[in-house]
C-alpha cells in the first residue's frame, strides 16, 4: 500500500481492535509498538485460534537496539498463554521474524501492468465494480474455493466491505455461470 493511505486502512479494519496495541516503554518513551488481530484460520477444515501480528514499529532512531526483538518476543508468549497457537505476520523483511522463530509459508506476488497490455476477449464477460449487490456473491465465492484449501483465512463479509472501500476499483466478473473477482490498486507509475 502506498505510506499515508495504510493508516486509515489498518484503523478502519473491521479486524483490528485497538486494545491489542502492544509497546515497548524505555526510559517513560514508546521505542516499539505492534498491533494483535485476532484471526482465527481454517486448516484442513478446522477452526483454529490464530493472531496475526500487525503495525510492528520502532522509532527510525531507535532501529536495529533489539526493542522490537523484545517487544516481539514478550508477545509470542503472551499469546501462547492466551490460547493463541499459531501467529503469522506479512512482513517486508523476514530477517528478525526468522531469528524469532517464524518460517516463510507462502509469498504474495503482484503485477503491474499498462491497461492497452491487456488483451481483448471475444467471450461475453458481464465486469462490473464490486458494488454490494456483488459482495456477497464474491465472499461465496472466495469461501467455496478456498474451504477445501490447506489454510485459508474466513472473510467476513464487513471484512469484503472494507476491502472494497478502500480499493474501490476492483471487479466484479462473470463468464456464463462462472463468476471471479479482481481485488485492484490502481495507482500511476
Amino acid at each position: 500500500l502506498i505510506v499515508g493511505i495504510e493508516i486509515p486502512i489498518f484503523y478502519g479494519d473491521p479486524d483490528f481492535n485497538s486494545d491489542n496495541k502492544r509497546v515497548l516503554v524505555h526510559d517513560g518513551t514508546v521505542v516499539s509498538c505492534l498491533t494483535i488481530v485476532d484471526l482465527p484460520l481454517m486448516i484442513s477444515g478446522q477452526a483454529v485460534p490464530a493472531a496475526g501480528i500487525a503495525g510492528v514499529a520502532t522509532a527510525a532512531e531507535l532501529q536495529g537496539m533489539g526493542y522490537a526483538t523484545r517487544l516481539l518476543a514478550d508477545t509470542l508468549i503472551y499469546l501462547r498463554e492466551n490460547g493463541y497457537p499459531l501467529a503469522f505476520l506479512s512482513p517486508s523483511t523476514t530477517g528478525l521474524y526468522h531469528r524469532l522463530g517464524f518460517e516463510t509459508v507462502g509469498s504474495q506476488h503482484r503485477l503491474a501492468v499498462s491497461p492497452s497490455a491487456l488483451p481483448s476477449f471475444s467471450e461475453a464477460l458481464m465486469v462490473v465494480s464490486l458494488d454490494e449487490e456483488h459482495l456477497s456473491r464474491t465472499a461465496a465465492l472466495f469461501e467455496r474455493t478456498h474451504h477445501d484449501a490447506f489454510l485459508h483465512r474466513p472473510r467476513s463479509i464487513e471484512r469484503w466491505q472494507q476491502i472494497r472501500k478502500y480499493l474501490p476499483e476492483s471487479l466484479f466478473v462473470q463468464i456464463g455461470n462462472e463468476c471471479g473477482y479482481v481485488l485492484l490498486e490502481m495507482r500511476n507509475l
